[in-house]
């Protein structure tokens, strides 16, 4: 009976190594998982406050009393396609309003570039919408097409600027810029969404560094999430923060993966 009894143990033992040994391929996984879709994550972020971070720098002769927040454009532009920046001009006096606005966008080079200058007249309260043309043509550095939008003469908005930059690459087939991204930044948030899901289970229920770890895979994908939404509407430098604290976040999700065997 004793016999018996130490081979039933020893069995329970083996299946209980074995489920162990479940749980930490899964827990590896997992980190791995959203790591990867976090670096992809924060590499589109980078780029975004890369690009408009440089137009920042582009063409500063003019000194300006405020910020033309947004101005729209892609994140990536494919080198044989035409893409857009566009911004909204609105009248907020009570009065008719002329407006004169300039765009300056590179030119092959840093200090190159082309002016193209619009005068709109704006019923109070009316808004506008003004778009501009780029092609990989305009690309300073091969790569990056910069733009400066410039409002000068206007009762509501006396010379405002503002600027973003476009990265231009070369890709594949008929793939635009703009389904790029939206490729990159799908496949990016799946990941981190898919290593949280097959985390959670384990994380939530830990206390010390598997909790903290947690809180960090939590913390970095809301970060990066807000990186993009800063980018988007113009405030690179917030998104540049976003960025930053992304990284060092990233340095501490890995780590709590390695050293989680010990809790």
């Amino acid at each position: 009976m004793k016999f018996v009894s130490a081979t039933v143990n020893e069995d329970r033992e083996e299946m209980k190594r074995g489920d162990t040994s479940k749980i930490a391929a899964r827990q590896k996984w997992s980190i791995w998982v959203f790591v990867i879709g976090a670096v992809i994550g924060l590499g589109l972020v980078g780029v975004s406050v890369y690009a408009d971070f440089e137009a920042s720098l582009f063409d500063i002769s003019i000194v300006s009393k405020g910020t033309i927040r947004p101005i729209y454009c892609p994140v990536f532009m494919d080198s044989s396609e035409t893409g857009q920046v566009s911004a909204v001009f609105r009248n907020r006096t009570s009065e008719e309003d002329e407006v004169l606005v300039q765009a300056h966008i590179s030119y092959g080079h840093l200090l190159w570039m082309r002016e193209v200058e619009d005068r709109l007249t704006l019923a109070p309260g009316e808004k506008q919408q003004l778009y501009w043309d780029i092609t990989s043509e305009d690309a300073a550095y091969n790569h990056l097409v910069l733009t400066k939008i410039i409002i000068l003469g206007s009762r509501s908005d006396p010379t405002h600027k503002g600027s973003c930059g476009v990265m231009v690459l070369k890709l594949p087939g008929n793939l635009g810029g703009t389904q790029f991204f939206w490729m990159v930044l799908s496949t990016a948030f799946l990941l981190m969404f898919l290593g949280i899901w097959l985390w959670w289970p384990f994380g939530r229920a830990y206390q010390g560094r598997k909790l903290e770890a947690t809180r960090s895979m939590t913390g970095l994908t809301i970060l990066i999430s807000l990186g993009m939404i800063f980018a988007a509407i113009g405030f690179w430098e917030f998104a540049a923060v976003c960025f930053y604290i992304s990284v060092l976040m990233v340095g501490v999700v890995v780590p709590h993966f390695m050293i989680s065997r010990g809790n």
